[in-house]
């Protein structure tokens, strides 16, 4: 802990009020740090000393023990999507992948079934977006891009442009 007098008190807030400022930690974080001070009393008599008790962030990342890794192998083995186990473990979904690839657990791939590769070159070339598919089926953007362009449908740009296969 800081022991700071009067006037190397005031200098050291405006320090790291400033600090808060210009460098933010997280936007759900408070900008301008809470300090508190109190009086030192040591033996119930004050010494005229003025604390500051130093900011420490909270980590923002959620450390999982090894039975709830054990937990989260077992749910993706029993069919739990990456996307599911990292709302249910609170983490994020490539962290998920990370853990499970540490682990050795080999990642499944989900092909479209007949129907829904159907059903996506007709929504395509009707002019929806690949991420908007993809969000209907349950799949990434990326899974509908490739099975379209395996498929051979022509694919559009971002701007709606007719792409060729040399261009990607």
């Amino acid at each position: 802990m800081a022991r700071l007098t009067g006037g190397m008190f005031l200098v050291r807030l405006r320090v790291e009020v400033i600090r808060g400022l210009s460098n933010p930690l997280h936007p759900s974080q408070k900008l301008i740090m809470e300090w508190k001070t109190r009086e030192e009393s040591h033996q119930g008599s004050s010494n005229g000393k003025i604390h500051v008790k130093e900011y420490v962030p909270k980590q923002s990342q959620t450390r999982l023990d090894p039975k709830q890794i054990n937990d989260l192998v077992v749910a993706y083995q029993s069919g739990n999507t990456i996307k599911e186990l990292a709302v249910q473990f609170q983490i994020y979904h490539t962290t998920v992948s990370k853990i499970l690839e540490r682990r050795g657990v080999p990642k499944r791939y989900r092909p479209l079934a007949p129907e829904q590769i159907e059903y996506a070159i007709k929504a395509y070339q009707a002019g929806s977006s690949s991420k908007m598919i993809g969000d209907l089926l349950g799949v990434d953007a990326s899974t509908i891009w490739r099975t379209l362009r395996r498929e051979g449908v022509n694919m559009r740009d971002c701007h709606g442009r007719d792409v060729t296969r040399s261009n990607r």
